[in-house]
């Protein structure tokens, strides 16, 4: 009788932290870049459009990367007998890991 009423309870509280999960997960914190600010990050593309992507960094804050037609596309090199490839803006997509350089601009976002 005790044991069930633990389980019982037991069950109660994971039940409700899966479903609380899922709901802090998407509360990420929005990265702002001060105006002029160089600054460098590194995470994961979470959404891409034609001249901009969204950025989640180790936190798990959001950072709004601007894409334009000057921006460098370059993979990182291990190879210290071969050139780096450079590759188009296209190739950037959901779930890759990048690490952008840039600078601020007016809107927060960071200019690659």
């Amino acid at each position: 009788m005790r044991n069930t009423r633990l389980f019982s309870l037991l069950s109660v509280v994971l039940t409700a932290f899966a479903l609380c999960l899922p709901a802090a997960a998407q509360t990420a914190a929005t990265g702002r870049v001060a105006v002029g600010h160089k600054q460098k990050i590194s995470g994961v593309v979470v959404s891409r459009d034609i001249d901009k992507m969204v950025v989640r960094d180790i936190n798990g804050s959001d950072v709004a990367v601007s894409v334009s037609g000057s921006t460098k596309i370059v993979e990182k090199k291990a190879n210290p007998f071969r050139g780096a490839k450079n590759y188009p803006a296209t190739a950037l997509i959901r779930g890759l890991e990048v690490e952008v350089e840039g600078r601020g601009d007016n809107s927060g976002a960071l200019v690659a």
